[in-house]
């Protein structure tokens, strides 16, 4: 009996341990729309490189960057191929690939006055070592 309650002991914590991993993700490109001048104009965007925890489902990404969701995000996994998190924006990863991307589309319906945010997507590849 020991023998089997050390076996699944054993089972589940290299399960829970398997799952964490860390991705180090670099933008391939960022375009949308910056508010300027009382209108919306196309623009490329400068987006720094990322580093995002994985445990199991969730994603933890780093606070205050601009090409991510605000935390905390709300994360799922539709297939086992894909983790979807949104937030104030939207962050999908490939699992297999490594390919990602993000968005932040709350443009207009936040600021006031003159300030309105910033909307974009950002194409990502992401690797996990």
């Amino acid at each position: 009996m020991k023998n089997i309650l050390l076996i699944i002991t054993l089972f589940i914590s290299w399960n829970a341990f398997a799952v964490e991993k860390i991705w180090y993700c670099s933008p391939d490109a960022a375009a949308g729309l910056a508010y300027k001048n009382n209108k919306y104009e196309m623009q490329r965007f400068e987006v720094g490189r990322a580093t995002i925890k994985q445990n199991g489902n969730m994603l933890t990404f780093p606070k205050g960057h601009p090409a991510l969701p605000y935390p905390p995000a709300k994360c799922r996994n539709p297939s086992h191929k894909v983790i979807v998190c949104s937030s104030i924006g939207d962050f999908i990863l490939n699992l297999e690939s490594g390919h990602a991307t993000s968005s932040q589309y709350i443009g207009r319906t936040i600021g006031d006055g003159e300030y309105k945010a910033d909307m974009f997507v950002a194409s990502w590849n992401c690797e996990s070592f």
